[in-house]
C-alpha cells in the first residue's frame, strides 16, 4: 500500500530498525522546509538547537528556542517544528526507542525510573538551557552519541546504550520532577491527535471537513475555529503540509515522477502540486530534486 511505502521509507530515516531502534539526522531551514507539522510517535526525541531560532508546538503549548537549547520530547507527545521569523537554523536530533533500556527482567531502572516516565508519574523540563548546572553533562553525553553513530566503530551499539543510561542519569538527578497524576489527561490534546490520526490515514484520499468533525466528535463551524485555535493554521493547510512534507522526502528518496508522487500524496492535479510546493518552499519540485541530489 503506498502508505506503507511512505511509512517504511519514514522508518528508515527517523527511527532506525529493529534491532538498533535508534538514529540521528539534521534539519536544516529552509534549505530542507520551513515547517514540520504537529505529529507524534512512540519514540523519545531529543533535538539540539545548533543554529538559529526555532518555534516548536509541543502539547498544544507554543515555545521559542535558541541555539544551544536542548528540547526533550517524551513518546506520544504532539510536537512539531518550524521556522522563527525566516531565520536560518539548524538542529540535530535523535530519535530512539525507550525499549533499548528496558530489560526484559523487571529491574530497578524500568521500576524506578522508565516506567513512572512512560506513565507520566515522572517528568523532565521541555527545554534544557545552556545555563542550567547540569546542562554540560547532558550536552556532552548527546555529542557522544551522535560522534558513536557516525563512526559505527565496531560495538558501537554498546557504547551508545552506555551513553543512553548515563544522559538518563543526568536527567533524573538534576530535571526530574513528580508529577500529580489525578489531573488527568489533557483532553484537546486527545481530540487533535485523533484529527491528526485521521489524516496521516487519509492523506492519500480526499479529506473532507465533515469526516474531521466526525472524529473530533464537533460541528463542522467549530471543528475549523478549534483546530486553528490549537494548531495556528487551518484544517486545510495543516493537511497540504502534511502531504508536502511527504512529497519532499519521496523526491529526495525516489525516482517517481512529480505527477506521480503528487498523486500519491493525495494531490490529483500536478499544476495544482506544483503551484502549491512552489509556494511553500519557494522552489518547485523539480528543483527540490536537484538540489537534494546534487
Amino acid at each position: 500500500m503506498l502508505r506503507e511505502e511512505y511509512l517504511k521509507l519514514k522508518e528508515d530515516r527517523q527511527h532506525g530498525n529493529f534491532l538498533m531502534p535508534y538514529v540521528w539526522y539534521r534539519s536544516k531551514m529552509p534549505e530542507y522546509y520551513t515547517n514540520y507539522p504537529v505529529h507524534w510517535h512512540d519514540e523519545f526525541e531529543i533535538v539540539m538547537i545548533k543554529k538559529g531560532r526555532m518555534n516548536f508546538n509541543i502539547d498544544l503549548k507554543n515555545i521559542l528556542v535558541s541555539e544551544g537549547d536542548i528540547v526533550i520530547i517524551k513518546p506520544k507527545v504532539l510536537h512539531g517544528f518550524g521556522q522563527y521569523n525566516n531565520i536560518p537554523a539548524e538542529s540535530s536530533t535523535v530519535v530512539f526507542s525507550l525499549s533499548m533500556l528496558n530489560s526484559q527482567i523487571t529491574d530497578a531502572c524500568s521500576m524506578k525510573y522508565l516506567t513512572p516516565l512512560l506513565d507520566g508519574k515522572l517528568d523532565f523540563p521541555v527545554v534544557i538551557h545552556p545555563s542550567d548546572e547540569s546542562y554540560k553533562n547532558v550536552q556532552n553525553c548527546l555529542f557522544n552519541m551522535h560522534k558513536i553513530y557516525n563512526d559505527a566503530d565496531d560495538f558501537f551499539e554498546l557504547s551508545i546504550k552506555s551513553e543512553l543510561f548515563k544522559m538518563f542519569y543526568h536527567l533524573f538527578k538534576e530535571y526530574c520532577s513528580e508529577q500529580n497524576t489525578s489531573v488527568g489527561t489533557n483532553s484537546d490534546a486527545t481530540t487533535i491527535k485523533k484529527i491528526i490520526e485521521y489524516i496521516q490515514n487519509n492523506y492519500q484520499s480526499t479529506i473532507s471537513i465533515a469526516a474531521l468533525a466526525e472524529v473530533a466528535g464537533l460541528s463542522e463551524h467549530y471543528l475549523m475555529r478549534y483546530f486553528k485555535s490549537y494548531m495556528g493554521i487551518t484544517c486545510v493547510d495543516y493537511i497540504n503540509e502534511y502531504r508536502l512534507n511527504i512529497a519532499t522526502h519521496l523526491l529526495a528518496e525516489t525516482d517517481y515522477p512529480v505527477g506521480i508522487i503528487a498523486e500519491k500524496c493525495g494531490i490529483s492535479n500536478a499544476s495544482y502540486f506544483n503551484r502549491l510546493f512552489k509556494k511553500t518552499f519557494d522552489i518547485t519540485p523539480k528543483e527540490y530534486r536537484r538540489k537534494k541530489h546534487s
